[in-house]
């Protein structure tokens, strides 16, 4: 990750002005690598931040894989449905990110971090996390009742449903506000002649896909916490730290939509008041 970053920071001193990145561009080496020059930059025709992203998900996807496959063929072909689970909501979260690729290009990451050493060991640190949880299962084999995991595959599935339809909609709304797919959702003009969705789920609460991405990664450690209990704390940092990084980014883009949209966003926030989970937050 850190000779990546200097790379880029060197390569970033022949980038586009237009892709400089502000809080990249102090003058002060160590805090730019660190938050990098450029948003977007081109390495031998590939988009940097693509590719390094493809990796982080290709990896999360093969480790569980490699991990589960090699458990069953030592224990002679015996498998724990506890581990399979736990390791086939990765591998879908995995394969559902290279599937909706496009959709990259208008996340948060892509249009507004810097490519520098924080997103980019961020990425490639990624894949080992998740993974943890299955080590421990892999290491613990915990018997969990069916009724259990019944009820942990029904959160991720709500969780997924929630994250990809509501993503759906805002790049499908970024790229094309006149879609047609698009018409029964209720919007708002704002200043600049803009629009925001504020219906269907946006209806439900300010920032449904990061509800959804709480659920999904809340329901990746559930099956292992029978087996973890409240000594090893490691596996539950991934989730953890994720619901603290979506709570601070949902404020910073509260704040930038209040100074983007107006009394537009003034009136929204009024009508829908929970930023991620509806009556709590």
């Amino acid at each position: 990750s850190f000779l990546s970053a200097i790379v880029y920071y060197i390569a970033s001193f022949w980038a586009a002005k237009s892709s400089i990145n502000s809080k990249g561009n102090t003058g002060n080496p160590i805090v730019d690598i660190f938050n990098g020059r450029t948003v977007n930059i081109k390495f031998l025709g590939f988009d940097a931040k693509l590719t390094t992203f493809r990796i982080s998900m290709i990896g999360l996807a093969v480790l569980n894989v490699l991990m589960v496959t090699d458990s069953i063929v030592s224990a002679g072909g015996n498998a724990n449905p506890t581990v399979i689970l736990a390791a086939a909501f990765q591998v879908l979260y995995a394969m559902d990110a290279m599937f909706f690729e496009e959709y990259y290009f208008h996340s948060h990451d892509a249009m507004n971090s810097g490519f520098g050493w924080s997103l980019i060991s961020s990425y490639l640190t990624f894949p080992f996390l998740p993974t943890l949880i299955t080590k421990y299962l892999l290491d613990r084999s915990p018997v969990v009742a069916w009724y259990y995991l019944a009820l942990i595959g029904l959160m991720n599935a709500v969780g997924y449903v929630i994250f990809r339809s509501s993503e759906t909609q805002r790049c499908e709304f970024a790229k094309n506000p006149s879609n047609p797919a698009l018409a029964h959702l209720e919007t708002v003009s704002t200043a600049g002649n803009r629009k925001l969705i504020v219906s269907g789920w946006w209806g439900l609460v300010r920032h449904p896909n990061y509800l959804g991405e709480v659920l999904i990664q809340w329901s990746w450690v559930l099956p292992a916490v029978g087996a973890l209990g409240f000594t090893d704390l490691v596996p539950y940092y991934l989730p953890f730290v994720t619901t603290l990084m979506l709570v601070i980014r949902c404020h910073q883009i509260n704040q930038r939509n209040k100074r983007k949209y107006g009394s537009a966003w003034n009136s929204y926030c009024e009508k829908v008041r929970s930023n991620i989970i509806p009556c709590v937050y």
